[in-house]
């Protein structure tokens, strides 16, 4: 392999073909790359070709629709690292483009019409539907009202963090997913809050604080 490298590099030997079969010939011997170099190749040309990466994107969403579970898990993990990898590609408008990547794929519908009889006005309302009925059944001890009602407070409270973790917590506490005893890290943030005023309330009040128990 060496003597046919050096073939290429002095001009013997060289042609495209030869020097393709010798790179795939390379690359295909383990450990001849470490993996964070190799695996991290493929975004880097996605990157510095749009047009590419947008096709790419494209077939993993057909692929994703595919019946064999492993396609559909390859496919969405594909999607996962190029997403990581590429994201500032996905929200910026491209040349010849009207709109940014992201945009189009928050449009594009999840359903396929050819297995699905229901017609959904928007992607919200699959997302919606898809996880009440993931939630139903991994919670059986909830009635389908209360989750229905747990799901369509989230998404009423999707601009609000603090109220979205509010109903996050209930809904955990009344699916007795967590015990009494051990709920206790569902509510750290509000102990946390409470013992802070508690402490600012202290230090109105001299001397009740030793100087060396006061913090900056």
């Amino acid at each position: 392999m060496l003597n046919k490298l050096t073939k290429q590099l002095n001009g013997e030997d060289w042609s495209w073909n030869n020097l393709n079969t010798l790179g795939w010939a390379i690359g295909s011997i383990s450990g001849s790359m470490a993996e964070e170099q190799e695996t991290g190749q493929y975004p880097k040309f996605l990157g510095a070709h749009w047009k590419f990466l947008k096709i790419v994107v494209n077939k993993l969403f057909e692929f994703m629709h595919q019946s064999h579970p492993g396609v559909q898990d390859m496919a969405c993990d594909t999607f996962l690292k190029i997403g990581q990898r590429c994201k500032r590609k996905f929200v910026i408008i491209q040349v010849g483009e009207h709109e940014p990547f992201v945009s189009e794929l928050l449009t594009e519908p999840l359903w396929d019409s050819s297995t699905v009889s229901q017609t959904y006005p928007d992607n919200v309302m699959v997302v919606r539907d898809y996880t009440i009925t993931l939630l139903s059944t991994a919670f059986p001890n909830m009635s389908i009202s209360a989750v229905t009602l747990f799901v369509n407070s989230l998404f009423e409270s999707r601009n609000d963090p603090a109220t979205f973790k509010e109903h996050i917590r209930d809904f955990l506490v009344q699916s007795k997913g967590f015990s009494s005893q051990d709920n206790g890290n569902l509510y750290v943030e509000e102990t946390t809050a409470q013992r802070e005023r508690k402490r600012q309330r202290m230090l109105t009040i001299p001397g009740l604080i030793a100087p060396n128990e006061i913090q900056d």
